[in-house]
């Protein structure tokens, strides 16, 4: 069976905005697979409902702690290896990250949902200079696979993004 698993921030945002689009990923045949940050049970509940699958991870978003994010890292890749997904479909940053070097090494298709770019890009100072520098490198590099595909929701973004990147 084809697996698509949706990795995004928080169990709120993929409900307001993706549940659409993971169940009608869900009727053209593919088991759905959430992973999240989970608060509380509701979100968890009413998407096994719905037939989803669920893995809660332990994202903290707004960390900028490096160790912390290697950390996450394998906690998430040990977690995708097991779901053997089909595609992996990133939103946000961290995810997109996270989730495009997985598909990178393993060869999957990839897709990163670009929403917004955050204070990683908005933000001024030396810190947030140079995670920015750091994520332009990793884009690139994501970017460059043949199975990725990149999904911006307005246009702003990606135009700021084409001053860093070719797509």
């Amino acid at each position: 069976m084809k697996k698509i698993c949706y990795f995004i921030n928080s169990d709120w945002y993929f409900d307001l905005h993706w549940l659409e689009r993971a169940y009608a990923a869900q009727k053209e045949g593919y088991q759905v697979h959430v992973m999240t940050r989970f608060e509380g049970e509701n979100f968890y509940n009413k998407f096994i409902k719905l037939g989803f699958t669920c893995h809660s991870i332990q994202l903290r978003e707004r960390s900028l702690n490096p160790f912390g994010f290697l950390s996450f890292m394998l906690e998430v890749s040990t977690k995708l290896a097991k779901i053997d997904p089909s595609i992996v479909h990133s939103i946000t940053i961290k995810p997109i990250i996270i989730g495009g070097l997985f598909c990178r090494i393993t060869n999957k298709p990839f897709v990163a949902n670009i929403v917004g770019l955050g204070r990683v890009f908005d933000c001024d100072g030396i810190v947030y200079h140079t995670i920015k520098k750091m994520v332009v490198f990793i884009y690139r590099y994501l970017f460059k696979n043949p199975n990725s595909k990149i999904v911006f929701e307005h246009k702003y973004d990606r135009n700021i993004l084409e001053k860093f990147i070719k797509f």
